[in-house]
């Protein structure tokens, strides 16, 4: 199946790096990235998460891989229909701000991704919006 990327706009955020890195590092955290009227089902642990989108797909992430201040990895269950990641990337501005973007990378047929592009851009340019929030 093709792989397809899709990247958020990059965001200015009014937290330090550090800061921003902690509280994504932590599952507990990453519902507040997701659009709450599309989420049922939420659970997590620390490093783990599930949900449902609008009842139409079962989500199970945990984090792959954190590069401490720059990057953080969240990976789709192993047993996932449509494999897919995201990738925020941390980027220091000064001691009070830092830039951050949201790289998803998923695997669908070109039928498929013909349907969900724009909802899944719209999903990871919402979650980028909503760092800037945290």
């Amino acid at each position: 199946m093709p792989a397809y990327s899709i990247t958020s706009a990059t965001e200015k955020v009014h937290k330090s790096g550090d800061y921003v890195y902690n509280f994504l590092s932590d599952f507990n955290n990453f519902h507040h990235l997701l659009p709450a009227d599309k989420i049922t089902g939420w659970s997590c642990s620390g490093t783990t998460c599930s949900f449902s989108v609008a009842g139409i797909i079962e989500v199970k992430l945990h984090i792959a891989d954190r590069v401490p201040l720059s990057r953080i990895k969240y990976i789709s269950d192993p047993g996932s229909k449509y494999p897919f990641h995201f990738i925020v990337y941390i980027e220091k501005i000064d001691e009070n701000s830092c830039f951050c973007t949201i790289t998803m990378e998923y695997e669908l047929n070109a039928l498929l991704n013909g349907m969900a592009e724009k909802t899944l851009r719209n999903i990871v340019n919402g979650m980028a919006g909503k760092i800037k929030e945290v």
